[in-house]
């Protein structure tokens, strides 16, 4: 075999290469100019072949060849020497070389680096050449912190880092030197219990990788909080999950994001006027690498809430979801999805709160330079808890997170969606109240400088919590997120849409319904786009009563537009009413279009059309839901027409005597020759509505 060939090896081949690497004259070889004149290709690395994309399938110079270097070239090269390191020649040349080299904190040559003990926690580094770090000590005891683990060598992965002890942080784990993947975070302890319970400890942090072609490691995931048995006593809040490992400056190539470690749970709480633990929050993935950049890591989920049980008791609120991974450089990948909130803990007991769900987490950039792809999706918001008693309180939803820029700096393609809002807890005894639904999570920026594509889309609000027993409330539905932008100052196509506004929730037993949510804005389209602003989302719809009023439609989101887009973008319609036994929720109203405008290319915007009014709830006997008014069409300040007026939804079917009112047609835009909408019809023995007025015409104020 030629000196350091690096062709694939068998088992008897490899023996040979090992003992070329140790031979002093193998050096010599390498290193006189007349071995390069004309080496064997079957012998060698042809590094011109693998940058040559028709030569090597799935490997041309981007994502494709870093992810084939790591899979089938690195991998297969790190298990043959592992399985080099453990064979008895490895041994015998090993246990002879490696003491001359074993200074400045290395085991040797070719080795693996000691895991750590309880008398010297952290594990320690690899070979210089070769091996991986050694995994951190695991802690046994109370409060005391895992080890780190150790650096891996020239080439060889870092070491995990250790679990903490009892309410212990966990060791972070070790760095890749030059190819290698970063090491695991290890786990926080689980808080002791007690009446006052302790917390958990913290996840450690994923190491970094190595320069080339590797992987960041991912954050070990917090611990969960102590239980609490007691009057007056606290759940442990669960700990914190740790951040990935990122990549190690602006020359590392290739390289891979690490995943953010999750939250812990908090700790449970038993006794009046108990207190539970708070959820941890989820751990941020960091930047994935510069040049040629593979996957982006997601961030950690947040923990659940502990719950509560007895009288006047709080259960904990779920943790915030981390944020997703980004590509510092160059990189044809998509942002990292936001971690997802915890949800909140339950509530039982009279008087009792449960705890509202945590934030879902910030979509990561797909590029926080330029060159990247789509943003990252925004976490979903974690659920209220539920609660059970006289006067109890359900948790509300979280929030979903805002969508990743397709890029920061410079181009990008699509903005991520915005994550959807959690549900609210559902409530249960006299006079208790459920909890609303969490808003949408708004949609990203296709950049927010360069150029890009499309502005992403808002996230839907989450339902409201349903409510059980006399003189009960039901939870409003979260409104939607609004649509992204395309770029603020760059082309750009369209505007993303507004989330859809979550349903309002239901009452029964003699709770009262509550209202939909209301749809989310339209997203702009930029100064120099062409495309369309976003349409304004749909409200949500009423919740149902069993007898009482129906709840009323959440209104649509009004359409955008930006100056230099072709057309602004249409309102939302009106979310509809509930049907009830009694009175029939009314209709919500539509969305009003967006305002046009003339772009700089002399082309005329046209104004957006009114969203349609949501239809009224139907009674059974009683009163019908008003339909919802239509919107108003959107005007044009600069003279081009304006919109159509929408549609005024249709009045709630009601029994022999009752009237369901038709809702009003929206009015055509200012300087328009389209007409008003129509009005709604009326309900069975009900009034129509009102037809819209058309828009009115006037001179084009420039000429």
């Amino acid at each position: 075999m030629a000196a350091f060939g690096l062709a694939p090896t068998a088992h008897a081949d490899f023996d040979d290469f090992m003992a070329d690497l140790l031979d002093p004259t193998a050096w010599g070889t390498l290193f006189d100019p007349g071995y390069w004149d004309g080496p064997d290709p079957a012998s060698t690395l042809d590094l011109a072949s693998l940058f040559a994309g028709d030569d090597l399938p799935g490997a041309a110079v981007d994502t494709e060849f870093a992810d084939w270097f790591q899979n089938d070239f690195y991998l297969p090269l790190h298990a043959a020497m592992q399985d080099w390191i453990d064979s008895p020649s490895g041994g015998q040349l090993s246990d002879f070389i490696n003491p001359l080299f074993a200074f400045g904190g290395s085991c040797g040559l070719i080795c693996n680096g000691v895991d750590g003990t309880e008398t010297d926690v952290d594990g320690g580094n690899g070979g210089w050449i070769f091996g991986d770090g050694g995994t951190g000590w695991s802690s046994t005891e109370d409060g005391v912190a895992g080890g780190a683990g150790g650096a891996g060598g020239w080439l060889g992965n870092g070491g995990a880092g250790g679990d903490g002890g009892a309410g212990a942080d966990g060791g972070a784990g070790g760095a890749g030197n030059w190819i290698g993947n970063g090491g695991a975070g290890g786990n926080g302890g689980t808080g002791l219990d007690g009446l006052h319970a302790g917390d958990g400890g913290n996840g450690g942090a994923g190491g970094r990788s190595g320069m080339l072609f590797s992987t960041n490691g991912d954050g070990g995931n917090g611990g969960n909080g102590g239980a609490s048995v007691g009057d007056g006593g606290t759940g442990g809040a669960g700990g914190n999950g740790g951040a990935s490992g990122r990549a190690p400056g602006i020359y590392a190539i290739g390289t891979a994001g690490g995943n953010g470690g999750n939250g812990g749970n908090g700790g449970s709480a038993d006794g009046v006027g108990s207190t539970g633990g708070a959820g941890g929050d989820g751990g941020m993935s960091s930047q994935s690498g510069y040049w040629l950049t593979r996957d982006a890591g997601a961030g950690g989920n947040g923990g659940n809430g502990g719950a509560a049980t007895g009288a006047d008791s709080i259960a904990g609120n779920g943790g915030n979801g981390g944020r997703g991974g980004f590509s510092a450089g160059l990189g044809n990948i998509d942002g990292g999805t936001g971690g997802n909130g915890g949800n909140g803990g339950a509530a039982i007991g009279d008087g009792s709160t449960a705890g509202n769900g945590g934030v879902g987490g910030q979509g990561g950039a797909g590029s926080a330079s330029g060159g990247g792809r789509d943003g990252g999706v925004g976490g979903t918001g974690g659920n209220g808890g539920s609660a059970q008693g006289v006067g109890s309180t359900a948790g509300n939803g979280g929030d979903g997170g805002i969508g990743g820029p397709g890029s920061a700096l410079g181009s990008g393609r699509d903005g991520g969606v915005g994550g959807n809002g959690g549900t609210g807890g559902a409530a249960s005894g006299i006079d208790s109240t459920a909890g609303n639904g969490g808003n949408g999570g708004s949609g990203g920026l296709g950049s927010a400088l360069g150029n890009s594509r499309d502005g992403g889309a808002g996230g839907n609000g989450g339902g409201g919590g349903e409510a059980s027993g006399a003189g009960s409330v039901a939870g409003a539905g979260g409104n939607g997120g609004a649509g992204g932008m395309t770029s603020p100052l760059t082309g750009g196509r369209n505007g993303g849409d507004g989330g859809i506004g979550g349903n309002g929730g239901d009452g029964t037993d003699g709770g009262a319904a509550s209202h939909g949510g209301a749809g989310g804005i339209g997203g702009g389209a930029g100064l120099g786009a062409t495309g369309h602003g976003g349409n304004g989302g749909a409200g949500g719809n009423g919740g149902v009563s069993d007898g009482g009023v129906g709840g009323t439609g959440g209104r649509g989101g009004e359409g955008n537009s930006t100056a230099g887009s072709m057309h602004a973008g249409g309102g939302g319609g009106g979310g509809g009413g509930a049907g009830t036994a009694g009175q029939g929720g009314d209709g919500g109203n539509g969305g009003n279009g967006g305002i046009g405008a003339a772009s700089p290319n002399g082309s005329d915007g046209l104004g957006g059309t009114g969203g349609t009014g949501g239809t009224g709830g139907s009674a059974d006997g009683g009163v019908g839901g008003v339909g919802g008014n239509g919107g108003n069409g959107g005007s044009n300040p600069l003279g081009a027409p304006g919109g159509s007026g929408g549609n005024g939804g249709n009045g709630g079917q009601v029994g022999p005597e009752g009237n369901g009112a038709g809702g009003d047609g929206g009015n055509g835009g200012w300087n328009s020759q389209h007409p008003g909408g129509n009005g709604g019809n009326g309900g069975a023995d009900g009034t129509p509505g009102t037809p819209g007025v058309d828009g009115a015409s006037a001179p084009n104020p420039v000429g």
